[in-house]
C-alpha cells in the first residue's frame, strides 16, 4: 500500500492501521472535462472554470439503497429543468447511501452496505453530470472509503467531498458549495451523535478559504439547529434528534446564509431563512436553508406544524428531492416528488396512490396543498 503522508508513515511503524491513499487525489493542480465544462482540481476543492453563471443542481439524501428512486429522480429532475427550457448543472448527494439501522426495510435485504453505496453513487454518476457526495451516518467509514475508490476509478465526474479525498469546496461559477459530512469517522455512535465543534469548525475554517466574494451555500448532511416549531431541526417533536447549534454558529461567523441539509428528512420540503423565517418554493431570496428529503420512501410533516405528536403525520412519498438555482447572488428550492403512497410499519410502500386532484402541478412538480 502506498503511503503518502507523514501520519500514516508513523501509524505503520506502531502497527496502528493505515489510512488508505487518497483516490485520485494529488498536490498538483490538475483539469479534466465534466459535461463539456473544465474542472480543477487542488488540494481541497473543485473548481470550474467554464460554463454559465449560475446553475440548477437537484439535491439528493437518504436514499439507504433504494436505487430505482435515486434513479426516478434523477430523470424527474432533468425533465423538470427541460420542461422550463434550462439544463441541470449537477447532482449532489448529501448521504446515506446505506441502510444500517433498520433491516426490515431495506430495498432488498440480500445487499450489503458496500453495494449498496456503490450501486446508489454508480446510478447517479452514470448520468454524467458534476456530482460532489459526502457521507452520511449510516455510510460507515471502511465501506464508504471502499465505494469511493472504486466509483471514483470507473466515473471522473464523481467528487467525494468528503475526509476521505480531503475534499470540502465546490467553486461553482457564482457561488460556492462548502461541505460538511456526518462526523470524523462516519461511525453511527447514538451515544455522541453529530459532529463535535472541533471539527464542525472546519465549516468556518473552509468558507475562510474562499476569496471570490460568491454566495456561500454549506452542503450538510447534519442540519442546523432551528429555533422551535419553525427549526429545519424538527425541534417541535422531542423525540427526534436536533440539529447542531455549532454548525449556526460558524455559517453565522463566516458569511453562510444558505443550506441543503438531510437526515432530518420529515421536513422535506421546507425551509428557513437565517432569521428563520418561513420561505417558499419558487421565490429567489438571499438565505434559504432547505430540508431537501430523503430519496426513499417516507413520510412527511403536516403543512401546519404543530407542537404536539398527534399533528405528526403528514403525506408520504416514494421519494423526494429538490431543485436548488442559483441566479444573480440569490437562491431559490423547489422540492420534486415521486408517487404518494402507503406505508407499512417497517416504512416499505404497501400501496401506490394516485396524486390528490386538489394538488397543484407545476413543471411536471407536485406541490402539496
Amino acid at each position: 500500500m502506498e503511503i503518502r503522508t507523514l501520519r500514516d508513515f508513523l501509524y505503520s511503524l506502531v502497527g496502528w492501521k493505515v489510512q488508505l491513499p487518497r483516490p485520485r487525489e494529488e498536490l498538483e493542480i490538475r483539469s479534466g472535462m465534466i459535461n463539456g465544462n473544465e474542472y480543477e482540481f487542488y488540494n481541497d476543492r473543485v473548481t470550474q472554470k467554464t460554463g454559465s453563471e449560475g446553475g440548477i443542481w437537484l439535491f439528493l439524501a437518504d436514499s439507504h439503497g433504494y436505487t430505482p428512486i435515486l434513479k426516478r429522480l434523477c430523470e424527474k429532475g432533468i425533465q423538470v429543468c427541460e420542461e422550463r427550457h434550462k439544463k441541470l448543472t449537477g447532482i449532489v448527494h448529501l448521504g446515506d447511501f446505506a441502510q444500517i439501522i433498520r433491516k426490515n426495510s431495506k430495498y432488498n435485504k440480500d445487499k450489503s452496505d458496500v453495494d449498496e453505496m456503490i450501486e446508489g453513487m454508480e446510478a447517479i454518476a452514470e448520468f454524467g453530470l458534476p456530482f460532489p457526495f459526502i457521507p452520511g451516518n449510516q455510510d460507515l467509514k471502511d465501506s464508504y472509503r471502499t465505494a469511493v475508490i472504486n466509483i471514483m476509478e470507473r466515473f471522473g465526474n464523481a467528487l467525494d467531498m468528503s475526509d476521505v479525498s480531503g475534499r470540502s469546496i465546490f467553486e461553482g461559477r457564482g457561488y460556492n458549495f462548502i461541505f460538511n459530512h456526518w462526523g470524523d469517522d462516519f461511525t453511527y455512535r447514538t451515544e455522541i451523535g453529530y459532529r463535535g465543534n472541533k471539527e464542525i469548525d472546519l465549516i468556518g475554517v473552509n468558507a475562510r478559504k474562499i476569496t471570490n466574494g460568491n454566495l456561500k451555500i454549506l452542503c450538510t448532511h447534519v442540519p442546523l439547529k432551528g429555533r422551535g416549531k419553525l427549526g429545519i431541526d424538527l425541534a417541535l417533536r422531542k423525540a427526534v434528534e436536533t440539529g447542531e447549534s455549532a454548525i449556526n454558529w460558524n455559517m453565522e461567523s463566516n458569511g453562510i446564509h444558505s443550506c441543503a441539509a438531510a437526515h432530518l428528512s420529515e421536513n422535506g420540503g421546507r425551509a428557513f431563512d437565517k432569521d428563520f423565517n418561513r420561505v417558499f418554493p419558487g421565490s429567489f431570496v438571499e438565505s434559504a436553508n432547505v430540508s431537501v428529503g430523503a430519496s426513499s420512501p417516507w413520510q412527511y410533516l403536516k403543512e401546519d406544524l404543530d407542537e404536539t405528536d398527534e399533528h405528526w403525520g403528514g403525506k408520504c412519498y416514494e421519494g423526494m428531492a429538490n431543485l436548488i438555482e442559483i441566479s444573480q447572488g440569490l437562491i431559490s428550492f423547489q422540492p420534486i416528488y415521486l408517487n404518494e403512497c402507503e406505508l407499512d410499519e417497517d416504512y416499505n410502500v404497501k400501496k401506490v396512490l394516485h396524486p390528490h386532484p386538489k394538488e397543484k402541478r407545476v413543471g411536471g412538480v407536485i406541490l402539496p396543498r
